[in-house]
């Protein structure tokens, strides 16, 4: 179990070190010439809220929303009314299999407070330009984070959604942990493997069977 001091003390080791110096150092410059989301202060946003002393599923995907008041620094989430389409895509899953689901609106704080980590492999993007901030050293720190995750908790649920998601399994061994594969529930590739899935009830029972309380989506 990780405490919130734990996180700031992993925080303030990564924050030494050269990759790291060298993102912020490029994010610096990005600023001076370009939008970029999600806002500072929610950058690291999914290592403050989430409630590590429950610690139960790990959502990783690619990177934030790259529209105007969309990212805010939860994987997926967002405080935008109009919901983009991947997280339209998830919910769509989550009422296949729990009819009642009527979530309106697109934050996801609430999944975070109940154990949900809602990581990206790359935590800030360049307005209008997806994928823009990746290979600048996001990557070595989410996958940093996930091998201190590691070592501290065994049977989490990794639901790994897309191609950099799932990069993660090269990077970490993660065979006392549970992994779901599934395609991004972007629309570009919901069809491959999300669709249909029924991931997040499949998720519910796992954790029954672990004896642990189910996330209420």
């Amino acid at each position: 179990m990780l405490s919130k001091k734990d996180i700031v003390d992993f925080l303030t080791s990564e924050k030494n070190k050269n990759y790291y110096i060298d993102l912020m150092n490029y994010l610096k410059k990005q600023k001076e010439t370009k939008i970029i989301f999600p806002a500072v202060k929610d950058i690291y946003k999914s290592l403050k809220i989430t409630d590590f002393q429950n610690l139960k599923l790990i959502i990783i995907g690619q990177d934030p929303y790259h529209g105007e008041n969309e990212a805010d620094g939860l994987a997926f989430s967002t405080q935008n009314s109009k919901l983009p389409p991947s997280l339209l895509n998830i919910y769509k899953e989550i009422k296949r299999d729990y009819p009642n689901f009527q979530k309106q609106d697109g934050k996801l704080d609430e999944w975070a407070k109940q154990g949900v980590l809602l990581l990206n492999r790359v935590l800030t993007v360049e307005k209008d330009k997806p994928n823009s901030h990746a290979n600048q050293g996001w990557e070595i720190f989410t996958s940093n984070f996930l091998k201190f995750i590691n070592q501290n908790y065994s049977n989490l649920i990794f639901l790994l959604l897309g191609k950099k998601a799932q990069s993660i399994i090269n990077e970490i061994d993660l065979s006392k942990q549970i992994i779901i594969n599934l395609s991004h529930p972007s629309p570009f590739s919901y069809h491959i493997s999300f669709q249909n899935s029924h991931a997040f009830f499949k998720i519910n029972q796992i954790l029954k069977k672990l004896n642990k309380r189910e996330i209420k989506w």
